[in-house]
């Protein structure tokens, strides 16, 4: 892409390697003791699931889905906060009592149903101009995924050739240029098209734990982010709770990190094991 669409994507911070969070258990299950309630949120694709080659091939694996339903009959809120489509997160989940987030921040429902829309009506009318803009250039291009999501539009080239990634790479630096109320992400294996806003996996985080605060304002909160991406490095910085990042030691903003989404699944277990005390805890504190 040229400078103008570079400066509309994700830029990664300088980083450190985190610590082994199972080696740092410990210092970890301390914090957890002390509190009264933990604020889990988690991407989905490479974080509570594998990532597969096509999207619609991922299953969401029972262990998973059992340990959620755990920590939320154990009073804790949880949240699944991810690029896809929140309709598609919502039916591989299949949980009720849980935040969705979808379209990184742009769509989300609340645990009681209410579902909230943060683009406008005017931005979903331009990603729907540039995902038929898209669509026109990239059909015929092999192993290349439009992936239109409502307020965004993402496009995959896992398992493409070098020849197809640049044919999508030109379509889409094009189009960056055609439309300047626009963002780029750069995910796994994926661009991600956004309006050009402050909306971001971040801000509704942080709005979701700000908002769950206020209705326990006595209670001892600790937060958890658990994510495998590059959009979730802003998430990351600054994440006064603990921040697990998925996929090894490698340079991140997260303080700890587990390899698999089966680690994700094995530190869960432990929370609602500990957190079960906290939630004890918690139900003699007022809230």
């Amino acid at each position: 892409m040229n400078a103008a669409s570079a400066r509309r994507a994700h830029v990664k911070p300088d980083l450190v390697p985190p610590h082994s969070l199972f080696d740092a258990w410990d210092e970890v299950e301390r914090r957890v003791t002390r509190a009264t309630r933990l604020a889990i949120f988690t991407d989905f694709d490479g974080t509570l699931v594998p990532i597969r080659r096509r999207a619609d091939h991922v299953r969401m694996p029972a262990r998973t889905r059992r340990l959620l339903a755990a920590l939320v009959e154990r009073g804790h809120v949880v949240g699944v906060v991810s690029g896809r489509a929140r309709e598609d997160v919502e039916r591989l989940v299949a949980l009720p009592g849980l935040w969705y987030v979808g379209d990184h921040g742009f769509l989300l429902r609340a645990p009681g149903g209410r579902a909230a829309i943060l683009a406008s009506q005017r931005q979903r009318a331009e990603i729907a101009a540039i995902t038929r803009e898209l669509n026109r250039e990239l059909r015929s291009v092999p192993d290349i995924r439009l992936e239109p999501k409502g307020a965004t539009v993402a496009v995959h080239y896992r398992g493409a050739s070098e020849k197809s990634r640049l044919v999508a790479l030109h379509a889409v630096a094009a189009v960056v240029e055609r439309h300047t109320h626009l963002r780029v992400m750069n995910g796994k294996k994926v661009w991600e098209l956004l309006p050009a806003s402050d909306v971001d996996k971040a801000r509704i985080v942080r709005f979701i734990l700000h908002w769950e605060r206020r209705r326990a304002p006595r209670a001892r909160w600790l937060a958890i982010y658990i994510g495998d991406d590059v959009t979730d490095e802003g998430v990351f910085v600054g994440w006064r709770g603990v921040s697990v990042s998925v996929g090894g030691p490698r340079s991140t903003g997260a303080r700890y990190y587990v390899r698999s989404p089966a680690d994700v699944g094995t530190f869960l277990r432990r929370l609602t094991l500990v957190g079960s005390r906290s939630t004890r805890a918690s139900s003699r504190t007022p809230s």
